[in-house]
């Protein structure tokens, strides 16, 4: 090969290298800005859930741009990977607690109506020595099962289900003022009840907004996510929020969950804790990678709450993960 055409060859693929990566780069910057805009459609809210993942492939294409002479390129995908890396910043800002606080545990769990692992579930549960257990797509063969099992736990306040929205609180403390509440245009429960923890009375709230697989849902979804932020704003009483509420911390409906409600994301400072899907037909090996999952399952709490630690728990057999919350009342 003449020296002539090594030339041409290496001029090319120079070429190529250039408008490939900035037209990489520029595509990735596009949907994570269309992601910041997730109030005006459902795909625009799905970009914003995926913003970790964005992300990741926006900071490869920045990589991909260095070597390219005209530094201006650079400047806005750059730009933009930087607002990103705020927003993800929010796992790994640690909170701080008193520690001479008395701690008491959580454990929200969607145990996926089809898992018929009932004694892994109960096994994980069990280990947690969670004072509140907080159950969603809880079926009456499970509750059966559960009550049954955990004796521990003589306060109960369950509404199973063949679906997927069976709901169920178990509890070492009495449960006050217990209600069902419906808070969206469907029958979908919402529990709330009050429990005296350390001489402080809380507001525990178990939920399962429906996922937003099309329109019609999505607006019930987000029905529901503004009554419950109404619900927690108007508490007398300081609130723990727990559930699969199917929407990432990314998502503008969730931040306006926690301004609207003054709630707390209990996940900030403890790192990126992705809890679906926990498995995947035939890909178990990469459904293990967080960078292949995002966090739906939240607890959320205001007042005096303060947060000690989350973390998720070992696999129940579910599409999710459990997450436990080590609380305290200041």
């Amino acid at each position: 090969m003449s020296s002539t055409l090594q030339s041409r060859i290496k001029k090319l693929a120079g070429v190529a290298y250039r408008y490939l990566s900035i037209t990489y780069a520029l595509f990735i910057s596009i949907l994570i800005t269309a992601s910041f805009f997730g109030t005006h459609g459902r795909l625009l809210e799905i970009l914003a859930n995926l913003r970790l993942q964005l992300t990741c492939l926006l900071a490869l294409g920045v990589f991909l741009l260095i070597p390219i002479t005209n530094r201006k390129v650079i400047l806005a995908p750059l730009a933009v990977l930087l607002i990103c890396l705020t927003d993800v910043a929010q796992f790994y800002i640690s909170p701080q607690y008193n520690a001479a606080d008395t701690p008491f545990r959580l454990v929200t769990a969607n145990v996926n109506t089809v898992n018929k692992n009932r004694e892994k579930i109960l096994k994980v549960l069990k280990n947690t020595d969670a004072d509140i257990i907080c159950i969603q797509e809880l079926t009456a063969d499970l509750a059966d099962y559960l009550c049954k099992n955990m004796p521990e736990y003589p306060y109960q306040m369950l509404n199973p289900d063949d679906g997927y929205f069976g709901i169920g609180l178990f509890s070492k403390v009495p449960l006050d003022e217990s209600k069902r509440l419906k808070l969206s245009n469907s029958d979908i429960l919402t529990q709330t009840a009050i429990v005296n923890i350390k001489n402080t009375s809380i507001r525990i709230i178990n939920t399962h907004p429906i996922a937003p697989l099309n329109n019609e849902f999505l607006s019930m979804r987000n029905k529901q996510l503004e009554n419950l932020a109404t619900l927690c704003r108007e508490s007398n009483l300081p609130v723990v929020l727990a559930g699969d509420l199917n929407v990432t911390q990314f998502s503008p409906h969730f931040k306006n969950l926690l301004k609207t409600g003054k709630l707390k994301d209990s996940s900030r400072g403890f790192g990126y804790q992705p809890t679906w899907p926990a498995q995947l037909p035939l890909l178990n090996k990469i459904s293990e990678c967080p960078l292949f999952r995002i966090p739906l399952d939240h607890v959320l709490v205001s007042g005096d709450i303060q947060v000690r630690s989350v973390e998720l728990l070992p696999s129940i057999g579910s599409d999710h993960l459990a997450v436990e919350a080590v609380l305290s009342i200041n």
